[in-house]
């Protein structure tokens, strides 16, 4: 069955002015998929990764948490995780905004 993994990457700084810190959260979603036939592991992870993608930018605000989201990149070739998975990463840049003395805080 397939199965969607979020790894968060990294977070940087991309902006402080006066109390607030807007900082910007680097995540990476992988589509991961087995040969269960008549499934082809390549064609079931594609769509997952569609899907999530069209989750993830319905709401570009994340319900008023972000700033925004942008698609940074896919790798379509396909990763074989052995001879009957495949792997498909989509990484995507989350800006957002807190107060400098507060990470739970909205800026």
């Amino acid at each position: 069955c397939p199965a969607l993994v979020v790894f968060p990457e990294s977070e940087s700084i991309t902006e402080r002015a006066n109390d607030r810190v807007t900082r910007e959260l680097t995540v990476r979603l992988v589509a991961l998929a087995r040969a269960v036939p008549p499934a082809i592991p390549e064609t079931e992870a594609d769509r997952l990764i569609t899907a999530a993608h069209a989750a993830l930018l319905a709401d570009r605000n994340l319900g008023g948490l972000s700033l925004g989201i942008r698609e940074q990149e896919c790798e379509w070739d396909v990763e074989d995780a052995d001879a009957v998975a495949a792997a498909i990463p989509a990484r995507y840049a989350i800006t957002y905004r807190t107060l400098d003395t507060d990470l739970s805080t909205k800026g």
